[in-house]
This record gives C-alpha cells, structure tokens and sequence, in this order.
C-alpha cells in the first residue's frame, strides 16, 4: 500500500500540474499561475523519475522475497514428502524381510519335522524286521522327538509290539534252554564219592582229587543226583 502511495501522488501531481499549464495558457491566460504549474510539473517528473527505480527494486525485492518463501516452503514440503516416502519403504522393506525369513524358518522346521519323521520311520520297520532288541532304545529316542503326535503314537505302538514279540522270544529260549538242560541232565552221568553219600558231584572221575577211594566212588544221572539235593564240585 505505501509503494502505491509513493508512486501515485508525485503521478497525481504531475497529470494536475499539466492540466494546470494547458488551463493556465489556453483557458484563462495568467503568466505568474502558468509558471507554477510549470514548475510544478517539473518537480513532480523529477520525483517520479527518481522513485520508479526505487520502487521498482523494492517491488522486486519483495516478489523475491515471496519467491525464496514460496521456494522454500516447498523445498521443506517436498524434503519431508520424500523424507516420509523413504521411512515407508524401508518399513515395507523391513516387512518384506521379515516376512521372508519367517517363511524360510518356518519351511527349515517343516523340512527338519519331516526328516526326523522319516527317520524315525525307517529305524522302527529296521527294528521289525530284525526284531534286535539293541535297536529299540535309539528307535524311541527318535520317535519320541516327533512333533506330529498322531505318527508318534503309531510309531510308539508299533516299537511297542516288537518289544512283545522280543519278550515272548526270550521267553521261549530261556524255557527250550532249562528244557535241553534237563534233558542233558537225565542223560549225563555224574560220579559221587563216599559210596553216594557225598554232597557234591564231579562229571569227571579222573578230576576227582587224588585221595578219593574210586572203588567208592558212585555213578549216577545228574538229574538223580540233583534230586539226592547234590550239586556240582566248584573245584573241577
């Protein structure tokens, strides 16, 4: 409003001054009034003549000044958008990763899972075909870290019965053993000294110590001697 101001009045001034002059020589001749105007006009060029430059720099010192406001403004309003698109990247990013590794580990445990199920698989249908019971312990130490519980119950159950199979073959040698053992024992003969009466029995009479009367000496089945209550010499 005051660049207005400053460049209007001496404009004003000059434009009066003119039509003062014209008035003053044309309409109502006065030499001492035309003069004036004329000096008037004078003055009046003169001052618009020196302020226009003025005006001019302030004005476009302020359209500059406008201009670095509106530019840095801007520069802020774009710094912080481009700012703010970086952090949105980097987190989707970020995400991206994350989501990625989780996906990997979680393939790497489905993949181990499924190993060790194999695995422990393999080691119980080894177990029932041999049937050892030395395998069972590393059989169920590998099933028993079976994360699917289904496969690890059959697994279990399968080890299970094996088990019962080798019990029941134990069982059946250690009876078809006392059986060959009794049967040897109704067929070897067996020597007791002291006409019979001694408490202990020798399968070998020249082992018998040396001071035994071997016209004494009896022979018996061990199965009678045993049932005489008699048992083998510890010293033979």
């Amino acid at each position: 409003m005051g660049i207005i101001l400053l460049i209007a009045l001496p404009t004003l001034y000059l434009v009066l001054s003119g039509v003062g002059i014209w008035y003053f020589v044309k309409k109502a001749p006065d030499i001492r009034k035309r003069n004036l105007m004329i000096g008037l006009f004078i003055v009046s060029f003169v001052a618009v003549a020196l302020q226009t430059p003025t005006v001019t720099k302030k004005t476009s010192s302020a359209q500059s000044e406008t201009k670095q406001t509106v530019t840095s403004t801007s520069s802020t309003t774009s710094t912080t958008d481009t700012s703010s698109s970086i952090e949105e990247a980097k987190r989707i990013e970020d995400e991206k990763k994350a989501k990625e590794k989780a996906e990997e580990e979680r393939i790497a445990k489905e993949k181990a899972a499924n190993e060790l199920q194999e695995k422990g698989e393999a080691l119980v249908k080894q177990l029932e075909e041999s049937q050892d019971a030395n395998q069972v312990k590393s059989a169920k130490e590998t099933v028993n870290q079976i994360e699917n519980n289904d496969k690890k119950t059959e697994l279990i159950d399968r080890i299970g019965a094996v088990e019962s199979l080798i019990s029941q073959k134990e069982e059946e040698k250690r009876i078809a053993r006392e059986a060959e053992i009794k049967a040897q024992q109704q067929d070897r003969t067996v020597y007791v000294a002291k006409n019979g009466q001694a408490k202990v029995y020798w399968y070998n009479k020249d082992r018998m110590p040396s001071n035994t009367n071997k016209a004494n000496v009896v022979e018996m089945t061990e199965a009678d001697a045993i049932a005489a209550g008699k048992t083998p010499s510890k010293k033979e």
